[in-house]
């Protein structure tokens, strides 16, 4: 438990209270007081700034309401100044002294006038008043840390400080503004934050860009999801206007979809600093991996540098800036010391985006791998061949189907546990170790009783009453297919249902396991013993054919028909905040 500091404000005349006080307080564990002669000597010549000190380090302030604090202009300024920082008062009237009268009333603070106040006594009531005194103390210090206004005044010095670098205190003052105006509703009662990691970002990141002279920055579709929130688009458009300097940016996308959906932040992104000096460029995955990132990354596995937006920010002289955003985490830190887990030379890094800039005229660059986005790509055959190049016709996404016949409560359930041990396989954060992705997972029952009336011809539509029960999964890619046929516990997940479809199967699948003597994963050496079992396993499919059906699919993603998708909606947004008319883009 972290110490709770208390400080006294009184009057001088009433020093015996506020050692009756002082002494009350004693008695509490993890509780400091402090006072004006406490902290302050005879011969200090800095006496008052050591008491405002003293106030703006405390977490609660205890008043000694009386006449003769009330006309002291010292006490008045300590209360107004905790007041100023939200902390919290405890205010002590010594018992039959009547301070709501007389020409000093109308001095106490509208917040303390109103307060219920503990009352004090030297005689007969002291104990309880101590009682009182330090049960209030012990609940104000039990509600746990509060919002503490005193260090936005303490963070306001330091910004305003002469030794720190200009960007930093523009960091310093975004964060410090928030929270001004989120301790400002938590006080009024009327609180409502924005949560989002984009938000968060945004509101840190913008100052960072604000002041860069020049930007080198690699930009992950999949990570930079603030681009795509629609309700931090304002927050978007800003950080993005922030940007005035020479900038060179590498997009980076995953799949033709993402780069369509993209165009209008691109356009944005080349209309602010791409026409000015600077450069926006795109690629796809696969080249950033293979080809753009050999000549600055370290990086033993090349895909962890999927994870992380980075760049590295001049502003001028020396002063250099590592920036990245990983997860949900924004980090910057002097150039010359990036983060370990990227192994990024950042020498070798901005003179590889330095030397991209100078020798890519327009479209694609066969010696860098990535196309040069420009006012040209509002042609919607530049942009249908600069997707074509990096992605062409990409086999897509890939579906797995078992249909089965049997109706059978105990085989839906199986298929149901199933359908759950495939959906646990991939944690919270979407990361697996069992060798492939599934995207989606489904189990449902075929509707067998509906019966629906074309519109037009009015005929009937019956539904396939056979197949009682569907299994689906959908995955990434053809190789993702072929890790889940090879997954360890596929075989005892099928073998598992078609005991259920067909009992008889059971006894051929101990058969394999004596074959296997005792079912043991060894090294089979006998050819015999090998065609034995491939003769089983097809029996066993041969059985389980009449109850079920099992199909695999691919999408093709042909670039044509993609390029009637929406972009994600941002340029209108940038261009009335810009006041952009030109460039115009295809839609």
């Amino acid at each position: 438990m972290s110490v709770f500091k208390v400080f006294i404000s009184y009057s001088w005349c009433d020093s015996e209270k506020r050692s009756a006080v002082y002494n009350a307080l004693k008695s509490i564990d993890q509780i400091e007081i402090d006072y004006d002669d406490k902290i302050v000597g005879y011969d200090d010549d800095n006496i008052w700034k050591k008491i405002y000190d003293g106030v703006s380090e405390a977490d609660a302030i205890i008043v000694l309401l009386t006449k003769s604090s009330m006309s002291s202009s010292a006490v008045l300024d300590e209360v107004a100044r905790a007041h100023d920082r939200g902390l919290s008062f405890i205010t002590v009237v010594e018992k039959d002294e009547d301070i709501s009268s007389g020409s000093e009333s109308h001095k106490i603070p509208v917040y303390l006038r109103y307060k219920k106040h503990l009352m004090y006594s030297s005689g007969e009531g002291h104990d309880a008043f101590v009682d009182d005194l330090s049960r209030e103390v012990r609940n104000i210090a039990g509600k746990g840390p509060r919002l503490a206004l005193k260090e936005l005044s303490k963070l306001r010095n330091i910004v305003t400080g002469k030794s720190c670098v200009k960007v930093l205190d523009m960091v310093l003052s975004r964060v410090i503004s928030q929270a001004g105006m989120e301790a400002s509703d938590i006080l009024k009662q009327s609180y409502e934050i924005n949560l989002g990691t984009e938000f968060d970002f945004l509101n840190r990141a913008a100052p960072l860009f604000a002041s860069a002279q020049k930007v080198f920055a690699i930009t992950i579709s999949s990570v930079s999801s603030f681009w795509t929130d629609y309700k931090n688009i304002s927050n978007a458009v800003d950080y993005l206007l922030a940007q005035k300097g020479e900038i060179i940016r590498i997009f980076v996308f995953d799949s033709p979809v993402a780069m369509l959906k993209y165009r209008e932040i691109l356009d944005a992104n080349y209309c602010q600093y791409g026409d000015r000096g600077g450069a926006v460029f795109v690629t796809s995955v696969e080249r950033y991996l293979s080809h753009i990132v050999n000549p600055f990354s370290g990086a033993v596995n090349k895909c962890d540098l999927l994870k992380s937006d980075f760049g590295v920010l001049e502003y001028g002289g020396q002063n250099k800036l590592f920036a990245w955003l990983r997860d949900s985490y924004l980090g910057f830190r002097p150039s010359n010391n990036p983060p370990k887990e990227l192994l990024i030379d950042v020498g070798r890094f901005r003179s590889s985006l330095r030397m991209m800039k100078a020798e890519c005229r327009s479209g694609y660059s066969d010696k860098f791998n990535v196309w040069l986005w420009d006012g040209e790509m509002a042609n919607r055959e530049n942009l249908k061949k600069c997707v074509e190049t990096f992605f062409g016709e990409a086999p897509g996404s890939v579906v797995h189907l078992v249909l089965f016949k049997k109706y059978d409560e105990e085989l839906a359930s199986v298929i149901a546990r199933v359908r759950h041990n495939i959906s646990s396989l991939t944690d919270y954060y979407g990361v697996n170790s069992v060798g492939f992705n599934c995207d989606d997972v489904w189990y449902g029952q075929n509707m067998v009783d509906l019966e629906e009336y074309d519109a037009y011809t009015r005929g009937v539509l019956r539904h396939d009453k056979e197949y009682r029960y569907l299994l689906y999964m959908r995955l990434p890619t053809k190789a993702d297919l072929h890790g889940w046929y090879q997954y360890e516990k596929h075989s005892l997940m099928r073998e598992e249902i078609y005991v259920k479809l067909v009992k008889s199967v059971r006894s051929l699948y101990d058969r394999i396991r004596k074959l296997k003597k005792g079912g043991q994963a060894i090294e089979l050496t006998s050819s015999d013993v090998n065609v034995e079992i491939k003769k089983i396993y097809s029996e066993i499919e041969a059985r389980v054919s009449k109850k079920m059906v099992r199909m695999d699919y691919q999408d093709i993603e042909r670039v044509e028909s993609m390029m009637s998708i929406h972009p994600y909606p941002f340029l209108e947004k940038y261009k009335s905040v810009a006041n952009v008319e030109s460039f115009d883009t295809a839609k």
